[in-house]
């Protein structure tokens, strides 16, 4: 054995010192580089560990994925097709599976493990076969990628360089996912499982299936919420790739058949919004929904000619997986194969009845869809049935009429139909003229934007191939299976416009223009001459070239630019700004410091949230319907109200409130926080205080409204008459005043009579005679379309001993002060 060794050695010995000078020199170099940037305060090892963590979740929900497929729907896919499909399903499972954990109060520090190691576990066999297959491939000896070839390539790889690297910064992350996505995970994890969101907010209860994936990223051990959103953004890249890379070629096989799966799935960036915030990849939900449209698009064909059990279930699973991750997906994703695998189930019913098909296939026509949507009802029971639970309302608050929810305050159904349907919705008007609309926006999509005008304003950038292509289509030959895309993506457009018409969730459909568009772009360059071609290049340059520029608007609604917040994040280390780099959503992880582990903190007309660590509860009137603070009778009642939503501290802006909720609504809240909340004390342009104990009565209500008679009249009124919200039709049927009174002559009267002074000063000339000698000012009040701005004012000080400030960071400037322009998305 020494001599097997020693022979060994004398054979390799040139081998091991030049090894040992590598490594000897690699050390030394790392000794001299640390000493001017430590080498445990690199980001690459932060970055490292985000992708190695996102790809064993990939390999454990693709393996388990496969598995499925294969043993429990039976099917034995081609390769590309396997991959996606597999993920689709993988990632369903482990959706539920954090669902399941969540429900058992598991949201600990283990479960990041314990988990990922589960699906590793089970889904090894479906990861070799997986691996053998795709090894199998690429030793196949294929024809060389043509020049045309390589440089489309290499515009892909280029186009997904760029994304990531406005990745790079959690920055990037867009608003819906400080709000929605993360922040409900974000709740969840800090409560240790799932729970009811109390105060009736309306997203708790709409599908967030990608706040369950989240919630894993966000019980990373020991991590900055820097790291947990990076993370989550890695999750969504990930889901991302396969798409692109397996998905897209996928389709475009089973529209074209021989297309070259090394090349088409660049067809994904000709349409450059995926650049462009908010459509980029940014840590949302829209490109999750995507990897279910293609799954179910490629089993809709192999559940099509008979409507056998195992593809047409596993349609079904993908319908409702995408149902699960957002209503926008769902109403793009599901009406058409519903409607297409009925009509297929009538027509093979009644040809088995002529017999003009055999006997099975009429018995698969009319069982399987009766089990199929069993399978739908189950797998979309985490949505319905926890709402009815919870909530009593499956679609909580959707089915208000016919249900009793709970919560459900005394105008919590005029604020769901008047603050969020009315003023959220982009939606046609519901006649002739609406639906010719529609009809027209078909093939005006992409050239009109349908987006918030400070993104991109009235430039079209979602990219208009797809749209120009059609009418080459008539001319093309074999082109059917893309014309039943390309009517799938109409129908969807239809659905889409009617209901809630924003660019960026067309980014769900993204797969089926892709796939679409590469397979009229095959089918025209391999059916007609040099000359068609030429055209063709001309007509994809354009495009190209009018899109380039789209990467550099600097109009990201939380850091104006990703860019340049990645090249600080990564310029950092040398300025020696390695402590204050991980900054973001830094105003509520101050919050989050100030406040025990066990809080609940309710944090006022806010939408962004992320960050406090802690379990929250937000009132914001068309978001939530249990909390009308202008409908309580007193401060005490104030105190119950949120008491029984098991809040312990408060935190608000105190310079101006919004003027979303009634002037009711701002006087009870304010007055409630400057006068009865305990240990108040200075936060991040705010106040942050603590619930308390219930305020004692007697308590004074009345009011001298002091305004110029557009929406209340001038008068002495009681709060409660005050607590009509400023929207909706009810803002032209006003309360009169209880003591009219008539400006400037009667103000100082009103003034002296009333606890609560209401004022336009526009009204006035100069100052408000007798208002600053004996009232404080309680808060200023932003006008709206049917009120307008106001002071609120409180008789007697308002002056209390509080805690020193605290220093207010301003890393979180962006995501606070933008959070109206960026639009509730």
């Amino acid at each position: 054995m020494f001599e097997r060794l020693l022979s060994l050695a004398k054979g390799h010995a040139r081998s091991f010192v030049l090894l040992a000078l590598l490594l000897g020199a690699a050390g030394y170099f790392a000794s001299v580089v640390h000493q001017h940037y430590p080498l445990d305060d690199w980001l690459f090892f932060r970055y490292a560990g985000y992708w190695l963590s996102a790809l064993a979740w990939l390999t454990g929900v693709v393996g388990v994925g496969h598995v499925a497929v294969e043993r429990l729907f039976r099917l034995k896919l081609p390769f590309h097709e396997a991959i996606v499909s597999a993920l689709a399903v993988g990632l369903f499972a482990f959706e539920l599976t954090m669902l399941a954990v969540g429900a058992l109060d598991g949201f600990r520090a283990p479960a990041f493990g314990l988990v990922p190691l589960v699906f590793l576990a089970g889904g090894m066999p479906g990861v070799r076969a997986l691996v053998g297959r795709g090894m199998t491939l690429f030793v196949r000896h294929r024809p060389p990628v043509s020049a045309l070839g390589l440089a489309a390539i290499a515009f892909g790889l280029l186009a997904l360089f760029a994304i990531y690297f406005a990745m790079l910064t959690p920055e990037n992350v867009q608003f819906d996912s400080r709000w929605k996505h993360m922040s409900l995970a974000e709740d969840w994890v800090a409560s240790g499982g799932l729970r009811r969101k109390d105060e009736g907010w309306l997203f708790a209860s709409r599908p967030h299936m990608t706040s369950l994936l989240y919630s894993w990223a966000f019980l990373l051990p020991g991590a900055r919420l820097f790291d947990k959103m990076l993370l989550c953004a890695h999750l969504e890249l990930v889901v991302f790739l396969v798409t692109t890379l397996a998905g897209i070629p996928a389709l475009v096989r089973r529209l074209v058949p021989g297309a070259d799966p090394r090349v088409v799935w660049v067809a994904r960036f000709l349409f450059p919004g995926v650049l462009l915030y908010d459509s980029s990849i940014s840590a949302g939900t829209d490109h999750i929904g995507g990897i279910f449209v293609v799954a179910a698009a490629l089993a809709m064909f192999r559940a099509w000619p008979r409507l056998a059990p195992g593809p047409t279930l596993l349609v079904v699973v993908f319908l409702a997986a995408g149902t699960m991750v957002k209503e926008t997906i769902a109403i793009m994703l599901v009406p058409v194969p519903a409607l297409a695998l009925s009509a297929r189930a009538v027509y093979l019913v009644v040809q088995s009845r002529r017999g003009r098909v055999e006997a099975s296939l009429g018995t698969n026509a009319w069982r399987t869809p009766l089990f199929a949507l069993l399978v739908f009802i189950v797998a979309t029971a985490p949505l319905w049935l926890k709402n009815l639970i919870w909530y009593g309302d499956p679609l909580y608050p959707a089915l208000h009429r016919f249900f009793s929810p709970e919560p459900w305050a005394k105008d919590a159904a005029y604020r769901f139909t008047w603050a969020y349907q009315d003023a959220q919705m982009w939606a046609p008007e519901r006649n002739a003229q609406g639906l010719l609309e529609t009809f027209r926006v078909l093939f005006t999509f992409s050239f009109e934007p349908h987006d918030w005008k400070r993104f991109h304003r009235d430039v079209p950038v979602f990219g208009s191939l797809f749209t120009l292509l059609l009418p080459c289509l008539f001319l093309c030959r074999r082109a059917g299976r893309t014309w039943l895309i390309v009517g799938w993506i109409h129908a969807a457009l239809f659905a889409w416009y009617s209901l809630h018409h924003q660019d960026r969730y067309l980014q769900g459909l993204m797969p089926l223009f892709a796939a679409a568009t590469a397979a009229m772009l095959l089918l025209i360059w391999t059916q007609h001459g040099r000359v068609v071609r030429a055209g063709l290049a001309a007509l994809v340059g354009l495009q190209l070239v009018w899109g380039g520029d789209v990467y550099f608007f600097q109009t990201h609604a939380m850091a104006r630019s990703s860019l340049k917040k990645s090249i600080d994040l990564l310029s950092a280390g040398f300025e020696r700004k390695t402590a204050t780099r991980f900054g973001v959503q830094s105003s509520f992880q101050a919050i989050g410091r100030e406040l025990p582990p066990d809080a609940r903190v309710l944090l006022h007309e806010t939408n962004i949230n992320l960050g406090t660590g802690r379990t929250t509860v937000l009132d914001n009137p068309g978001w939530q319907y249990a909390i009308e603070y202008g409908s309580e009778p007193s401060p005490a009642h104030v105190h119950a109200l949120l008491s029984g939503l098991g809040v312990t501290h408060l935190h608000a802006r105190t310079e101006k409130t919004k003027g979303t909720d009634s002037l009711a609504g701002d006087i009870r809240f304010y007055d409630y926080l400057r006068r009865y909340a305990e240990n108040p004390r200075q936060l991040t342009g705010g106040v942050l205080a603590e619930l308390g104990s219930a305020p004692e009565g007697p308590f004074d209500d009345s009011v001298a409204v002091l305004s110029c008679g557009s929406d209340y009249r001038p008068g002495l009124y009681q709060v409660t008459d005050l607590s009509t919200p400023p929207f909706g039709p009810r803002t032209k049927e006003l309360p009169e005043p209880r003591s009219p009174g008539t400006l400037p002559r009667d103000a100082p009267a009103l003034i002296d009579a009333a606890e609560f002074v209401v004022v336009n000063p526009r009204c006035f000339e100069g100052s408000v005679p007798g208002l600053r000698s004996g009232h404080t000012l309680l808060v200023k009040r932003n006008g709206s379309k049917a009120m307008a701005s106001y002071e609120i004012w409180v008789r007697g000080s308002l002056e209390r001993p509080s805690a020193p400030s605290a220093p207010s960071d301003r890393g979180e400037a962006a995501g606070d002060a933008d959070e109206d322009e960026a639009g509730p998305q």
